[in-house]
């Protein structure tokens, strides 16, 4: 058996948030070369048919999800998609994420909604979702993608909204980690 076999992704499932461009493309182009079916979810759905597309040439299984991370009920109805189509999911990369730039003390309400909406209300519901199917099949794993501005205050940027977002990632991830754990092993 060569190294890169026991890589393999062969026979698995994965779900990748905001994979319709940019990081989460190029993690859905990873998992598919090696060998797992990919859904793609993204805001705009036409993104995400062409990124399935490209991801089918591989021949892999890939399927393509219109939604919106911030909605409950979308969220929820990406991950039946997913199970209902493959029956199973092993691996969920949530990278759907936006930044924007303001000086804090002129920061809207409005901004500060949009950023940590999409950026950690996003990661969590999607958590929400695939964690309860993977502790139902005993199995999976969950990435989140979240930035070194979670930990640090990259300058120039003016991004105090998605750096408290960021570091919420990280955190509300290894809180999750560490009960799902728990849960797990007992």
């Amino acid at each position: 058996m060569s190294i890169l076999n026991s890589f393999s992704l062969e026979n698995k499932t994965a779900l990748v948030t905001g994979g319709g461009r940019g990081i989460g493309a190029a993690l859905a182009q990873a998992l598919a070369e090696a060998g797992a079916d990919v859904a793609i979810a993204d805001l705009e759905l036409s993104i995400a048919e062409d990124t399935a597309e490209e991801l089918k040439a591989l021949g892999v299984r890939s399927l393509a999800i219109e939604v919106d991370v911030t909605n409950a009920e979308q969220v929820k109805g990406m991950v039946e998609e997913v199970t209902s189509a493959w029956g199973r999911l092993d691996i969920a990369v949530n990278s759907a994420g936006i930044a924007n730039q303001s000086r804090a003390e002129d920061l809207s309400e409005d901004a500060w909604d949009a950023v940590v909406g999409v950026d950690l209300k996003g990661i969590y519901l999607s958590t929400r979702e695939e964690g309860r199917v993977m502790l139902a099949q005993g199995s999976g794993s969950i990435i989140n993608i979240a930035s070194m501005s979670g930990q640090i205050v990259n300058r120039p940027q003016l991004h105090s909204h998605y750096n408290a977002a960021k570091a919420g990632v990280i955190q509300y991830t290894r809180s999750c980690a560490a009960e799902w754990r728990v849960a797990a092993c007992g």
